[in-house]
């Protein structure tokens, strides 16, 4: 599995234009009696990828078969420790375009290029 390669519910995904690592954590505020604000950690590490890629049609509606999904598995080649990571995520903010007269360029059953991004969150 390359840097850019990733799987959803074991699926083999297209390679991606861009593949952004974050990883964040869960914290709790509250406030005492005192006015102190106690803050807890919950869980570290929390999975986040940003995805930015061009697709043809069919594939453009695999994403949005995801997009729709409550979760599903995402594994991907952590660049940090170069080992493969598998985590329940959610997708967010699906977006994607027609890229211009690209409909032109490929076979009408394709319907053109599409330029696609979203934010898969771990949870």
């Amino acid at each position: 599995m390359g840097l850019s390669k990733i799987k959803f519910n074991n699926e083999d995904m297209p390679f991606t234009a861009t593949l952004d690592f974050g990883k964040g954590e869960v914290l709790t505020k509250n406030q005492t009696e005192g006015g102190h604000t106690i803050v807890q950690m919950i869980r570290k590490d929390i999975l986040s990828l940003k995805v930015g890629t061009t697709c043809l049609y069919s594939q453009l509606q695999r994403y949005a078969y995801y997009s729709n999904l409550d979760s599903f598995t995402v594994s991907a080649l952590d660049p940090l420790t170069n080992t493969v990571i598998t985590r329940t995520v959610k997708m967010y903010n699906f977006a994607y375009s027609l890229l211009k007269d690209s409909q032109d360029l490929v076979d009408t059953t394709q319907k053109g290029v599409y330029k696609v991004s979203f934010t898969l969150e771990e949870f």
